[in-house]
């Protein structure tokens, strides 16, 4: 198991690539830096096999960050709705004991 974390700029998407034999299980999810006169609501999703899958909902003032159970086995997309920022996810990738037939 490796501690796994990244952060995704506003306007930016990050592609995480999974090893074969691999899956990465994001468990938090939080906003980096907001300017404080934003309201700005954000959402944070992953774009799998074309699919686009909102994994959080985060808010400066009342939800900054988020405990999630997202598993991923195939390579995947992640972006965010946020114009100005940046949000980070942590996580772990770990090694699979055998291939999954189905998953995200």
């Amino acid at each position: 198991m490796k501690f796994w974390a990244r952060e995704v700029k506003s306007g930016q998407q990050y592609e995480a690539k999974i090893l074969e034999g691999f899956y990465l299980n994001i468990t938090h999810v939080s906003l980096g830096e907001v300017d404080e006169e934003s309201k700005e609501f954000c959402l944070v999703h992953i774009i799998v096999n074309g699919k686009k899958l909102v994994v959080a909902a985060l808010d400066r003032m009342w939800l900054p960050s988020e405990f999630v159970n997202v598993v991923c086995f195939k390579n995947f997309h992640i972006s965010h709705t946020l114009s100005k920022g940046s949000v980070y996810l942590y996580g772990t990738l770990e090694e699979l004991e055998e291939s999954p037939k189905k998953g995200v």
